[in-house]
C-alpha cells in the first residue's frame, strides 16, 4: 500500500533530518481519504506512537492544504517560462518558499486557524493547534 511506504519513508526521512523529533512526538496532519485511514495506516500510526489530527469528513472550505499559501506561490510562478524538470521545479519552489520571511507563514497560519473557527464543527472535537 502506497501510503504505507510513505509514511515509513517520512519516519526515515524525520529520524535523518531532525533528530531527536521521533522521541518527542510527531503531530500528523493528512486528509481522511479512504487510503489515509484503512486499518493498516491506522495501526501503523499507532505502533509509530504518532499523534493524528482529525478533521471533519470532507469540507474544502477547511482544507488543511489551502492555508493561504498557494495562492501567493502559483502567482509568483505564473509568467515564468516553462519548466524542463522536476528538480527545475523543485527548485524554483524551494527558492520561493526559503525567501518568504516568517511573518508570512505566521500570518497564514493564523488565518487558518480563523477559518476553523468559523467551521460549524467543535473545534474541541476535530482539531488540536499545537
Amino acid at each position: 500500500m502506497v501510503s504505507i511506504v510513505i509514511l515509513k519513508c517520512l519516519r526515515i526521512s524525520i529520524k535523518s533530518k531532525r533528530p531527536g523529533k521521533l522521541t518527542n512526538g510527531v503531530t500528523l496532519l493528512h486528509d481522511n481519504a479512504r487510503p489515509d485511514v484503512t486499518q493498516a495506516i491506522q495501526e501503523l500510526l499507532s505502533r509509530m506512537k504518532w499523534e493524528v489530527l482529525q478533521q471533519p469528513p470532507y469540507s474544502p472550505d477547511l482544507s488543511p492544504c489551502n492555508y493561504y499559501v498557494f495562492g501567493p506561490l502559483r502567482q509568483s510562478l505564473k509568467g515564468r517560462r516553462r519548466f524542463k524538470s522536476d528538480t527545475e521545479v523543485d527548485f524554483a519552489v524551494g527558492e520561493w518558499f526559503r525567501k518568504e520571511p516568517q511573518e508570512f507563514y505566521q500570518h497564514r497560519i493564523y488565518r487558518l486557524v480563523k477559518q476553523w473557527d468559523s467551521s460549524p464543527y467543535p473545534s474541541d472535537k476535530m482539531f488540536y493547534i499545537i
